[in-house]
């Protein structure tokens, strides 16, 4: 059994089920979105909300009339934390379940398109809404007026937490009707929703920009005077007033891209050298080979399964077109929340209540009201002791699965990983089609992901937003978790390359170096 040592306090780091009989995965759900252990102050502040948007289907900030309120299919309680890790349960409530998806067929039918009419209205709503919630500074608030500045933007995150958690049983959906009615296919069905554009090709692109002008200047040989060049800057503004809310982890302990020049720098670095095509010019190639997938297979399917097909396949890319959107629109409160809460931070320690503004993030949202309250207390020791605590647990070897995966209850669950075989295989799910060969790059953060070299394939516990630059060099992604609309699957088929995704030891049996084969279509690794 792990040891958890603080100071002079050693503790074991136990994995218990604390439900009977519950199944759970670390990781899954909203876990996907994180990097770690999370914080008090995540725990105590934005699980909360992010939980009843989840069971409520959104918190009313945004019209949402996709489902009834109160649809949430998964037994109770479906989350919790333990030794700082967030696990989500699995065990679903079958009646709910069989009510959800008879629903989500019958609307599919009918208008394939509700989702993206929905978000067309709902993006400029919550534009409105943010910016008129942001207009002033943070400096130039109360602190009462920050308070309440975070508690809406905790709201707002969360609002979108529920489309973009909306399940991705389409995709199940058009697999089974690809594999049932188109007549002897020639694309694997996954290529039908390949590179949609999107706020993250605008991403490269703009950073591509950047490069060429870089280059026109003749200034490659030294990039980080080049983005500071007066020829320069403007674009680089432009890039972080865009794209600098993107977010490593959604628990706002961890910075986003604008805090990392170094991230924008490894991007210039692969376009100004030539290894990293313009990614305007793969976005057109990867459309086209969606465009031929779907040619082909509406010429051959026919009767009322062609039908059924024609329907499930125009609202599964429907939302392939809009998910990458709805990620882009959550992450836009991160970029608000983060620097309120250190200007919050900043305050209390002016006052003396903290040495340090992240101190905060080891504060639960009651202590932090308690502080603001209370002319006396110092929460220093404290926060700096579950600081310790936290960068203990990112320590562990936290089980992907409670119970263990070779419990006999999860069979009950469906298919199960199978770990590494003795043909040195791995399997998990193909999230997007191909098939590369290619070296390994283990990433366990975005600063060890931009190391990734032009060709390699990327080997991480997740994939983030944070990581999208890096990505873009990548022959393949392998992934411990996820699922079909998860970001390693939307961000692959986006850019056109294969992925694997919920191995669960990806990252604990590759290593740096070693030659792979990643098969998207079948989701098999092989190390050669």
């Amino acid at each position: 059994m792990e040891k958890i040592i603080v100071g002079d306090h050693t503790s074991e780091a136990a994995w218990a089920n604390p439900v009977e009989g519950a199944h759970w995965l670390r990781d899954w759900r909203v876990g996907e979105w994180l990097t770690g252990p999370v914080t008090p102050l995540f725990v105590s502040l934005l699980l909360p909300k992010l939980a009843e948007s989840r069971e409520n289907w959104g918190l009313g900030v945004i019209p949402w009339k996709g489902m009834a309120k109160r649809s949430l299919i998964a037994k109770l309680p479906w989350y919790m934390t333990i030794n700082g890790y967030l696990y989500c349960r699995t065990d679903l409530k079958m009646i709910q379940a069989v009510v959800y998806t008879a629903h989500f067929t019958l609307r599919s039918m009918i208008k394939p398109g509700w989702y993206a009419d929905w978000l067309t209205k709902a993006e400029p709503l919550f534009d409105g809404l943010l910016a008129e919630l942001c207009e002033r500074p943070v400096t130039d608030l109360t602190t009462d007026e920050l308070i309440e500045r975070i508690n809406t933007l905790t709201v707002y995150v969360a609002e979108w937490w529920h489309p973009l958690a909306y399940s991705g049983i389409d995709v199940f959906y058009l697999r089974f009707v690809y594999d049932r009615f188109v007549k002897e296919p020639q694309f694997s069905p996954q290529t039908l929703l390949f590179g949609y554009p999107g706020p993250l090709v605008d991403m490269q692109q703009s950073a591509w920009e950047i490069a060429e002008q870089i280059k026109k200047l003749g200034l490659g040989d030294d990039l980080e005077g080049a983005i500071a060049h007066p020829d320069v800057v403007p674009m680089v503004d432009r890039y972080y007033a865009s794209y600098g809310h993107l977010v490593d982890s959604i628990d706002p302990v961890h910075s986003v891209l604008r805090e990392n020049p170094q991230r924008l720098i490894a991007a210039v670095k692969g376009f100004v050298s030539g290894e990293v095509q313009e990614p305007a010019r793969r976005h057109r190639r990867t459309a086209a080979k969606r465009k031929a997938a779907t040619d082909s297979a509406l010429g051959k399917v026919s009767g009322p399964g062609g039908v059924l097909f024609r329907n499930i396949l125009k609202f599964a890319q429907n939302l392939a077109a809009s998910r990458e959107r709805v990620a882009w629109n959550f992450q836009k409160g991160f970029g608000e929340l983060r620097p309120a809460l250190l200007e919050l931070g900043d305050r209390l320690a002016a006052n003396g209540k903290l040495e340090r503004a992240d101190q905060l993030f080891f504060l639960n949202w009651e202590e932090v009201s308690a502080s603001l309250a209370d002319g006396q207390s110092n929460f220093s020791t404290l926060a700096d002791e579950r600081r310790e605590i936290w960068q203990t647990q990112q320590r562990l070897a936290s089980p992907p699965r409670i119970p263990a995966v070779e419990d006999p209850t999860w069979s009950s669950q469906g298919p199960l990983p199978t770990g590494l075989s003795v043909e040195r295989t791995l399997v998990g799910g193909g999230a997007s089609a191909g098939l590369v060969t290619g070296r390994a790059r283990v990433a366990h953060t975005p600063a060890e992901a931009d190391e990734l070299q032009q060709g390699e394939i990327l080997i991480a516990h997740a994939t983030t937003p944070a990581m999208n630059s890096a990505i873009s060099r990548a022959a393949a992604i392998v992934a411990d978790v996820g699922g079909m609309v998860t970001h390693s699957s939307l961000i692959a088929r986006e850019f056109g390359i294969p992925a694997v995704i919920g191995t669960e030891v990806a990252t604990h049996v590759i290593k740096t170096g070693m030659e792979l084969e990643v098969d998207g279509d079948k989701g098999v690794v092989r190390i050669l």
